[in-house]
């Protein structure tokens, strides 16, 4: 008990559980609240800003967290943690003008496909996340979980309280209560960081930094089309009713996906370690031991939400929601096999195949995609677009295996395959 009490990664699992479970609760809370469609509306803009949100993580945050982690002294990793801040700052800058130009530009578009709330309320947003994202970042490359689970706490919690007391409020009221917390919280992290900044430009640091990214943006980017194409694209087939019922489910998974992917984030940096050391054999045995760990671990929680599917829909979101239990059914099956995707993603960046990764993750993409547009143009259930989920995630455990298994070659050893065998 001392040990696991001792353990970083147990806090920063813990405290992401908490923080996920305020989201959740959010959720079930708004869907309760709102009428359909204007829920429908604000997964719509949940989902679009979490895209865009992708697109700034990927040019800054692996990065920072495998440099700084791999740093050999605190000038080194004060370096690398600077020209992060200013690759975020431009980029943050040219999203908020090429959003906030976009609405004028493609209003009737924009309109249409019930994108507008994003479009009038992100710009303004995005600028607010900056140092929120940035403080985060910092910390998990420097393995300050508790730190992690403060700023996400002050993210969510009085975010949470605030809809919970006021439950008749209407959908652009709670929009400002969104950006109003993270207003708040922005300021706490600027604070945080008026000693590490400085405004003149690293231009090797950043090249450093982008020369790695340019595959894990790709990456990210890609990871998180596979979740929102399904979004975007029931919109545009269903309309956002249709959305606010496929992400009942989506939300309930979290329940299950938030833990392992605590434990993952926690992992990379020590991964990373090990691969720059050489220390192949290591990193294969903590690989192969917590995907065991989680995948079993998993199994009674995947068997509780099959058998009562229609109960957990109802008793989450309300009588309304009660066609999403199919739904959820399948995505028990995309759960068991999501410890084996999540591990081999953070394996190959950390075996600097940040490429290799990004390949597989768009290749994922590119059929999902395929498999949203076929599915609803001919018009089948939405359990059966959840289903494209779960072939697109075997296949890239596929292409993952394959590759890793290519580079531990090099080292006389392979994944799941005891070096004596030969």
């Amino acid at each position: 008990m001392k040990k696991i009490l001792k353990n970083s990664r147990f806090w920063l699992m813990v405290g992401n559980i908490f923080n996920a479970g305020f989201g959740f609760l959010s959720i079930g809370i708004l869907a309760r609240t709102l009428s359909a469609n204007d829920f429908g509306s604000w997964v719509i803009f949940v989902t679009n800003m979490g895209f865009v949100e992708m697109i700034r993580s990927g040019f800054v945050y692996q990065a920072l967290v495998k440099f700084v982690s791999s740093a050999d002294n605190e000038q080194d990793s004060q370096r690398v943690t600077n020209a992060a801040w200013q690759i975020s700052i431009l980029l943050s800058v040219i999203l908020a003008f090429l959003i906030f130009i976009s609405q004028f530009l493609f209003s009737a578009g924009i309109k249409a496909h019930h994108f507008d709330l994003f479009f009038q309320y992100y710009p303004f947003i995005l600028v607010l996340m900056l140092p929120i994202n940035m403080s985060v970042w910092v910390a998990h490359a420097n393995q300050k979980y508790f730190k992690m689970w403060l700023i996400n706490f002050l993210s969510s919690f009085p975010f949470l309280l605030i809809i919970f007391i006021f439950k008749n409020s209407k959908l652009t009221e709670i929009l400002w209560v969104f950006a109003l917390v993270r207003g708040l919280v922005c300021l706490l992290c600027l604070f945080d960081f008026k000693f590490t900044f400085r405004l003149k430009l690293d231009w090797t640091s950043i090249k450093q930094l982008l020369g790695f990214s340019k595959f894990t943006v790709l990456t990210t980017i890609s990871t998180n089309v596979l979740k929102s194409a399904d979004v975007i694209l029931i919109n545009a087939f269903l309309g956002p009713t249709m959305v606010a019922i496929y992400n009942i489910p989506l939300k309930l998974l979290e329940v299950v996906e938030i833990p392992l992917r605590s434990w993952a984030m926690s992992a990379f940096p020590r991964l990373s370690k090990l691969a720059s050391d050489g220390n192949f054999a290591q990193l294969k045995s903590n690989f192969t031991k917590e995907v065991k760990y989680f995948t079993f671990l998993l199994l009674p929680f995947l068997g509780i939400a099959f058998h009562f599917s229609e109960q957990i829909v109802t008793l989450y979101a309300g009588e309304g929601f009660v066609a999403a239990s199919p739904i959820l059914k399948v995505f028990t099956i995309y759960l068991l096999v999501m410890p084996l995707d999540r591990y081999l993603g953070i394996a190959l960046d950390s075996v600097n195949l940040p490429h290799i990764n990004s390949m597989k993750v768009v290749l994922m993409a590119s059929l999902n995609i395929f498999g949203d547009w076929y599915i609803l143009s001919h018009h089948l259930e939405l359990s059966a677009v959840a289903m494209v989920t779960v072939v697109n995630t075997l296949f890239g455990i596929f292409v993952g295996l394959f590759f890793m298994n290519k580079k531990l070659s090099e080292q006389n050893d392979k994944f799941f395959i005891p070096a004596n065998s030969k």
